[in-house]
């Protein structure tokens, strides 16, 4: 799949033609012997800055900056992607001809940004299979101290050697395995705001992945051990999350509401200027466990008849004005600091409606409701096995594991939903009252009713 997709134009099933930009990915073991024929054949003449980190710089980037001859620049290994460690990269890196990448996900991302900047195009040297975004066409950014992902260029070439990620930390490879885990929920939450909100969805991003995503599933006892033929699916699976985000033009096929919880308590560490508990993906992992539950539980909806649904009590519930919503999420956000609160209120108006639109959206869901949910149920694995999959890899699922400030369960973190304007499944059940305490909150309320979805 991966050979017809770089470098080529896709035709989506919408119309549009889009260009893959990564134009080659080198996934082997031993690849990292490779890197100079690799690079040289995909970057231009002139002068080439390798970036890496503290730690990518002992396992990889010393050697790849000697072999290419290239200028160097190693960001402190407790560096934040974020503008200013961007702008430090263009200022140094201004005049290069090129970036090359070593590492994984905060060097990417900031190489990415900078080379965005730059307008010069860069090939990324993973060190480790911990995140999704090396043929991304995004970057995640801590600005304002709100995690926003923005509008990058993807690299040319991605280059992967799989012995390398074998030697990296258990954690990281369990990281990007947690990421790659959220799939079927993004697509879920792609899916119900394509029905609800009539926001664009194609079929093409998910379908990349038919094949190589189940096979990653099934190895995950051998991914959480290192296994290099295992890390194999679960390489081929990144790679592929990332073009399904550049094909979708979004974020959307690959982040969804189980991403907003990981980005909230990354939030809530950088308000304190400390690190996040725990690697993204790590967070995304134990955030799908959280979200699985109420994924089903909406998906099975489906099968209820039109007088279950309680349209009148959902609207009365709902905040009447602008001013009114406003002043609810700025209250339900104690963790955080006002200014990003603040920052957050401002996303989170993006979705309020007045109450006559809301009833006409309830009223469409609920008539439509076999077709919609049974579209949203398609995209779901078998309930529980998100959670046993990442069992099966020795990767942590629950909150606690991380910290204790982050125990308990979902109705915790459905506050999430506030800081990106994106639809997902907790607006869903936000709208309905689905929570403890809503109008609605009767519907299919047990995780048995989930799991017959």
């Amino acid at each position: 799949m991966l050979d017809r997709l770089l470098g080529h134009d896709f035709l989506c099933s919408d119309g549009r033609i889009v260009r893959v930009n990564t134009r080659a990915a080198r996934v082997a073991r031993g690849a990292l012997s490779d890197v100079q024929a690799f690079v040289r054949a995909l970057l231009p003449a002139g002068p080439l800055w390798v970036v890496d980190d503290e730690n990518t710089h002992r396992a990889a980037g010393a050697s790849v900056r000697q072999t290419l001859g290239a200028f160097g620049h190693t960001i402190p290994g407790d560096a934040i992607a974020g503008p200013v460690a961007v702008s430090e990269l263009v200022a140094k890196a201004r005049g290069a001809a090129s970036l090359v990448a070593v590492g994984s996900g905060t060097v990417n991302d900031i190489v990415k940004s900078a080379a965005t900047e730059l307008g010069v195009p860069y090939v990324a040297v993973g060190t480790a299979l911990s995140m999704n975004g090396y043929t991304s066409a995004i970057s995640a950014l801590l600005v304002d101290g709100v995690k926003r992902t923005l509008p990058a260029t993807p690299p040319v070439g991605v280059l992967i050697d799989l012995d390398l990620c074998a030697a990296a930390p258990r954690a990281l490879t369990l990281a990007g395995l947690g990421d790659m885990l959220s799939k079927p929920f993004s697509e879920a939450d792609w899916r119900l705001s394509h029905h609800v909100l009539g926001d664009p969805w194609v079929k093409e991003p998910g379908e990349l992945l038919a094949t190589a995503f189940p096979r990653m599933v099934k190895d995950a006892t051998d991914i959480g051990a290192a296994n290099p033929d295992a890390l194999a699916s679960l390489a081929e699976c990144l790679l592929l999350s990332g073009l399904s985000m550049a094909i979708a033009g979004a974020s959307s096929p690959a982040s969804g509401a189980e991403h907003l919880i990981s980005h909230y308590w990354d939030m809530m560490c950088y308000a304190r200027d400390e690190h996040p508990h725990g690697l993204h993906g790590t967070q995304v992992g134990i955030a799908c466990c959280l979200v699985e539950p109420l994924h089903h539980r909406v998906a099975s909806l489906g099968a209820l008849p039109a007088s279950a649904f309680n349209v009148d009590a959902a609207v009365a519930a709902h905040p009447a004005t602008r001013v009114a919503a406003e002043a609810q999420v700025l209250a339900r956000h104690g963790r955080l600091p006002e200014a990003v609160v603040a920052a957050i209120a401002v996303e989170a108006l993006k979705k309020w409606v007045p109450r006559d639109v809301l009833r006409e959206r309830l009223l469409r869901v609920r008539d439509g409701r076999d077709a919609i949910l049974a579209h949203v149920r398609e995209a779901l694995l078998p309930y529980g096995a998100v959670r046993h999959a990442l069992e099966a890899s020795g990767g942590p699922t629950s909150p606690e594991a991380l910290h204790a400030e982050l125990a308990g369960d979902l109705d915790d973190w459905t506050v999430a939903r506030d800081i990106r304007a994106r639809y997902t499944v907790f607006d869903f059940a936000s709208e309905w009252g689905l929570g403890p305490g809503g109008p609605n909150e009767g519907l299919a309320c047990s995780e048995r009713a989930g799991a017959r979805a």
